[in-house]
C-alpha cells in the first residue's frame, strides 16, 4: 500500500502522468463512442486528486523537507539548518541540542563531505505528534589525505510536533559503512 500513498499523496509527477494517460484513453473513448460523460468524470476526478495531493502533506514529506535543508548545508560545513531543526528536548547519545550542534560543527571542520545523497527515507513508528524516520545516505567523505571514499550510513531520526511545527527530537546513528554504531562520538576522526 506504500506505492499507493506515494502515488496519490507524494509524487506530483507520477500522479499527473497517470491522470494524463487515463484521460487520454477517455478522450479516445469519447471520440469513438460519442459519449463525453466518462471523460468529464475523469477530468473532474483529476482536478480533485491533484488538489488533494497539494493539500495533504505526509510524514515522509515533512521529514524529507526538514532533512533537505540540512543536507544542502552539510557539504558547505554549515549547521544553521540543523540547529533550527532541533527541538527544545533534543537528545543524541547524551548530548543536548547545543552540544550536538557543536559536535556536528567540529566534525564538519575535520571531514569534507563532497556528496551527500539520500538513498531511502522510510517512516517507522508513528503516533499523533511523533514519528521515527529511518534514513539511508550515500556520501563521499574525505578526511585530510588519509581517507576518501563513498560511505553508506543509516540513521534513525525522531520527529516531534512542537509549537505547530515538526522538529527533530532525537538522532541515532545506526550504521556507518559496515560498522554498527553505539555512540555517535565514536565517529569523530
Amino acid at each position: 500500500m506504500g506505492w499507493m500513498r506515494w502515488l496519490l499523496f507524494e509524487s506530483f509527477a507520477a500522479l499527473a502522468i497517470g491522470l494524463f494517460l487515463v484521460n487520454f484513453f477517455l478522450l479516445v473513448y469519447w471520440r469513438r463512442s460519442g459519449r463525453p460523460r466518462p471523460l468529464l468524470i475523469g477530468l473532474g476526478a483529476a482536478v480533485v486528486l491533484l488538489c488533494v495531493q497539494n493539500l495533504v502533506v505526509t510524514r515522509q514529506e515533512h521529514a524529507g523537507r526538514i532533512l533537505a535543508g540540512i543536507e544542502r548545508e552539510i557539504p558547505t560545513a554549515a549547521v544553521a539548518a540543523l540547529a533550527a531543526a532541533l527541538s527544545d528536548d533534543f537528545e543524541c547519545d547524551g548530548m543536548d541540542a547545543a552540544e550536538f550542534v557543536a559536535f556536528a560543527e567540529a566534525g564538519l571542520q575535520r571531514v569534507d563531505v563532497d556528496i551527500l545523497r539520500r538513498m531511502r527515507l522510510e517512516i517507522g513508528e508513528s503516533g499523533a505528534s511523533r514519528f521515527v524516520a529511518r534514513v539511508v545516505y550515500l556520501s563521499d567523505v574525505r578526511v585530510a589525505d588519509l581517507f576518501d571514499r563513498l560511505i553508506k550510513t543509516v540513521w534513525e531520526v525522531t520527529f516531534v510536533q512542537e509549537r505547530g511545527r515538526w522538529r527533530i527530537a532525537a538522532v541515532r546513528a545506526v550504521q556507518v559503512g559496515d560498522q554498527q554504531v553505539d555512540d555517535i562520538r565514536d565517529l569523530m576522526p
